[in-house]
């Protein structure tokens, strides 16, 4: 199995929103190179559809154990902190996120509506940043 072959697939399978093939493939991926990012972060995205938020954020705890100043892995579980109405810890979390990356964390965050309840607080602090 190419792991070039099978990140194709998975992205394919995401596309065409086969979450429980494409959740298979990442889970396997994820115990034989845990130190590609792709796997945990597709992976979780995945189980989120195929299965539960909170089986998709204890994929993406322990992605944080591998990849620790990953953003997306971050901005993810900020994410999924807000829909599960953890509103301290999703700002927390999306606070370590934006000092990574600004610019970019910034304006996905406003496009994202699992954070929609903290839009207030977000856009708050960045008000007259050169973010926007």
């Amino acid at each position: 199995r190419d792991p070039v072959v099978l990140q194709l697939r998975t992205e394919l399978l995401t596309l065409l929103k086969r979450w429980p093939e494409a959740a298979g493939i990442c889970l396997t991926m994820i115990e034989l190179d845990p130190g590609n990012d792709f796997w945990w972060i597709q992976g979780a995205y995945a189980v989120r559809r195929a299965r539960t938020i909170v089986e998709a954020e204890v994929i993406l705890r322990e992605a944080l154990v591998h990849h620790p100043r990953n953003v997306l892995v971050i901005y993810n579980l900020a994410c999924y902190a807000c829909v599960q109405e953890r509103f301290d810890e999703a700002i927390s979390l999306y606070g370590r996120a934006i000092a990574l990356d600004e610019k970019t964390v910034y304006e996905m965050s406003l496009r994202d509506p699992d954070l929609a309840a903290i839009h207030p607080q977000i856009i708050s602090r960045f008000k007259g940043s050169e973010v926007r």
